[in-house]
């Protein structure tokens, strides 16, 4: 048992992406279509960018918020 972990674990730390894919196989073919999906897909990086925008400006507008008070 213990042998096992640690094949899995050194597989894991060498090729992660391939190990993942040969233990979970469903799970990983849907990953990797998700992810050609996201890469190919013009709206997909306009939402993301989207997201990462209202990221940014919620990590920002506190900050200015606080400056602009202490002003």
């Amino acid at each position: 048992m213990l042998v096992k972990k640690l094949a899995v674990a050194v597989g894991y730390a060498k090729a992660p992406r391939a190990t993942f894919m040969l233990r979970h196989p469903r799970t990983g073919t849907a990953a990797v279509a998700l992810s050609r999906v996201l890469r190919e897909s013009p709206t997909a990086r306009r939402v993301a960018a989207g997201l990462v925008g209202v990221g940014a400006a919620a990590v920002a507008l506190p900050a200015l918020a606080v400056w602009a008070l202490r002003r």
